[in-house]
């Protein structure tokens, strides 16, 4: 048992135990018969005579070499993931089935100005910086995702350490243990605060009153400020209106500021507004500034309290629970007034250089996004006096555009729409008109643990010959990222030295994990693309990676795309798993979907669509709304729908090039004999158009069979061709489905 032992302190506390008449346990490091060696986990106990005497040894020995390797793993994988949550620069945040925190990452606590050790434990209830109306709701919440291993995605205003609400994107996923009990969840938050703000200068459009509009607006004689602009505060009011109506739609308030020569006239301003505007009576807010922005105590002439009262009711003006709808001031205010709901701005007063007030910080405010994770354009309408207007006009110099559109009463602007399920129609049965949809789990998921079985000889890949560069074409080396075609890093040879390839390797490795999202797997991917850049990639292979022919190679867009393309095939095909079934997670209903805005085009107010509006997309050259009116008209048609992104319906797959991806269909329909069709409308066919349809067939016969036993629908799809609706246009959806059979089989 002990003749192969190594000699350790251990074997020697051994034998003096033993030897003394007492038992020993512990783990020896023995060998085998052909020399390796291996860690045994080893129990020896004396063998005492009557006398007490040592008359020999009983001992057992147990292999634990790969117990322990396994415990290393384990031990490397919980560190790994350890350093992983403190590396990631967003708040993340995990917890048990019982909704208690199990633990933050450092970039949480910064956020939150909070200590790990004081929350673990605890549940969201516990958490006293948030509002307690939040945390009841979020508690109810994270008990729902646990206990359905659902996820919740949204946008959220969180209120961080630094004292801002700030825009966040809130993530939250439910897990399952392994014998299929709610085993916890994982969160975390994106602030997105800087992000908007950059859209939000890019995205939102400005509208200026055009020269007509503006010839009839006066400057009256007249010693009253109110009487002298009253032109421009009553059309500032008819356009404050416009966007109040558009904007309550989607609950949202507008809000009107209107900017004054001096402190002075704000209060008659004020005034002057709630009379002539009946809506706005007791519901104008009048702040006195200082000429930089900031609210002036001295000019107010209020109490410190009533001050405290006026900084909170500016910064909660867009809430419907404030009563305010109307701003009056010298300025905008600045970086501590954060408002977005300013939709009019009306300008009194001209702006001297002297002022050093910028214009994009007089007008910021204004021109702050309403709407996140929507692509609509949003408007802001800007008119004032011919003094305010030349000022604004000096903003183009800061990049930004105006587009000029005539304003009043009889003036209709193009709102944007806004699409919702019709609850307004009393013509419209909802329950009838509504379609349910099981919410399947995905059925493609990446696994990372085979990157080690990468083999670039088994690439399928043709040698390309090395082409010659002069000494100062490879004097400075550009590499450049594939997707946006930046430079990445420049390699300087200035003949003093060797060269060093490391970093080129490292940039393909990167690149390649950065394209596929993939976390991880740097070191296991670093060799093989040096073997293969080596040994495969070109005809005189195997090459020096040194020598600056090959580093110049390597930067031609052709060698470039080899690299990138070959990996990224192999490492698709070895970590893009089928599980080979899908369950369901949840129910997509539509008259759940969330009121949305989207571009003003042409769309059809459908009498069979549980939707207002069917709006097209907008490349789709009119063939979506053509199918939309056959829809409506076919008889055999009992609802249907656009799977607007707000519905939620999308499938996962695999894309021609081996990535995943997300498909979301045209069409939802569902017929008079109660089956549910999926449609995919096309004007020209695409390179992934096979793998969709595969995907969506695939879908449709697990949602039929998921649903089955609960006497659910059955679900079906069809691919419609614009060539082929034109020619042959059906008059019933059976003769449609009749028609069209392509990826049927």
């Amino acid at each position: 048992l002990l003749k192969n032992a190594v000699q350790s302190d251990e074997l020697v506390q051994m034998e003096t135990l033993v030897r003394g008449g007492k038992s020993w346990r512990g783990e020896l490091v023995n060998q085998r018969k052909d020399g390796s060696q291996y860690i045994a986990r080893t129990v020896v106990s004396p063998v005492l005579g009557p006398k007490g005497n040592v008359l020999g040894f009983v001992g057992l020995q147990d292999d634990t070499t790969e117990a322990n390797a396994l415990q290393d793993q384990l031990t490397d994988q919980r560190d790994f993931m350890a350093v992983l949550m403190e590396t990631i620069p967003v708040p993340l945040f995990y917890k048990d089935a019982d909704s208690r925190f199990l633990g933050f990452n450092l970039a949480y606590e910064k956020a939150f100005g909070v200590n790990r050790n004081d929350f673990i434990g605890k549940r969201v209830l516990d958490l006293h910086y948030l509002p307690e109306a939040d945390r009841r709701a979020y508690q109810a919440e994270d008990e729902q995702v646990i206990r359905d291993a659902s996820t919740v995605q949204r946008e959220v205003s969180m209120p961080y350490a630094d004292g801002e609400m700030h825009a966040t994107l809130y993530w939250v996923r439910g897990f399952r243990r392994h014998d299929g009990q709610p085993g916890g969840l994982i969160g975390t938050f994106v602030d997105i605060s800087d992000q908007a703000r950059a859209q939000e200068q890019l995205r939102r459009a400005r509208d200026a009153a055009d020269a007509a509009s503006r010839a009839r607006l006066q400057e009256h004689k007249s010693a009253l400020f109110t009487e002298k602009h009253a032109d421009y505060l009553a059309l500032g009011i008819e356009e404050w209106r416009k966007s109040s109506a558009e904007h309550a739609k989607l609950n949202k308030k507008a809000v009107l500021f209107v900017m004054v020569d001096d402190t002075k006239n704000c209060d008659q301003v004020g005034a002057y507004l709630e009379k002539i505007a009946p809506e706005l009576e007791g519901k104008v807010l009048v702040i006195h500034t200082k000429s930089n922005g900031e609210i002036s105590e001295a000019a107010s002439g209020k109490a410190k309290e009533e001050l405290e009262v006026l900084r909170k009711a500016s910064n909660e003006i867009d809430s419907w629970d404030s009563p305010y709808r109307a701003i009056v001031s010298v300025l905008m205010l600045k970086e501590g007034w954060d408002v977005r709901n300013v939709t009019t701005i009306v300008g009194l007063r001209a702006y001297a250089s002297k002022s050093n007030i910028l214009p994009e910080q007089t007008l910021g405010r204004g021109l702050r996004r309403m709407y996140f994770g929507s692509d609509a354009a949003e408007h802001v309408s800007v008119l004032g006096t011919k003094a305010f207007m030349e000022f604004v006009e000096s903003i183009k110099t800061e990049g930004v555009e105006f587009e000029r559109k005539p304003m009043g009463k009889d003036q209709k602007r193009a709102q944007s729409l806004v699409v919702e399920v019709d609850a307004g129609n009393a013509d419209k049965d909802l329950d009838a008109l509504d379609i349910a949809l099981p919410k399947l789990s995905r059925r493609f998921n990446r696994e990372y643990k085979d990157l080690a079985d990468l083999d670039p000889t088994t690439f399928k890949h043709t040698a390309i010959p090395l082409k010659p560069f002069t000494p100062e074409q490879t004097r400075e080396i550009v590499f450049k990222t594939m997707l946006d075609d930046e430079i990445h890093h420049t390699v300087h040879l200035d003949g003093l030295g060797p060269a060093d390839h490391r970093s080129v390797i490292a940039f393909f490795a990167r690149q390649i994990l950065k394209e596929l999202r993939l976390v991880g797997g740097y070191d296991l991917l670093y060799p093989k693309v040096r073997h293969f850049v080596r040994d495969v990639l070109f005809e005189d292979a195997p090459v020096d990676l040194d020598d600056p022919q090959v580093l110049r190679n390597l930067a031609e867009p052709d060698a470039s795309k080899i690299v990138f393309d070959r990996f990224k095939a192999a490492i698709n095909a070895l970590t893009v798993r089928d599980s080979g079934s899908s369950r369901i997670e949840d129910t997509i209903r539509l008259r759940e979907m969330r009121p949305f805005r989207t571009e003003n085009r042409d769309y059809l107010p459908a009498t069979k669509s549980i939707f207002n509006k069917v709006v097209p997309e907008a490349v789709g050259g009119g063939f979506e709304l053509k199918f939309a009116k056959f829809l409506d008209a076919a008889p055999d048609v009992a609802a249907f729908a656009k799977n607007y992104l707000a519905v939620g319906f999308k499938l996962d797959y695999v894309k021609a090039n081996g990535e995943l991806s997300n498909y979301v269909p045209d069409f939802l329909i569902k017929t008079a004999d109660g089956k549910v069709w999926v449609v995919e409308t096309k004007g020209r066919e695409e390179l992934d158009l096979p793998q969709k349809m595969a995907r969506l067939r695939q879908w449709c016969e697990e949602a039929t069979a998921a649903l089955k036993d609960t006497g659910g629908p059955i679900y079906r799809f069809v691919y419609v061709d614009q060539g082929g609706f034109e020619r042959y246009p059906p008059t019933s959806f059976a003769a449609l489905v009749a028609g069209f059979t392509e990826y049927q089989a």
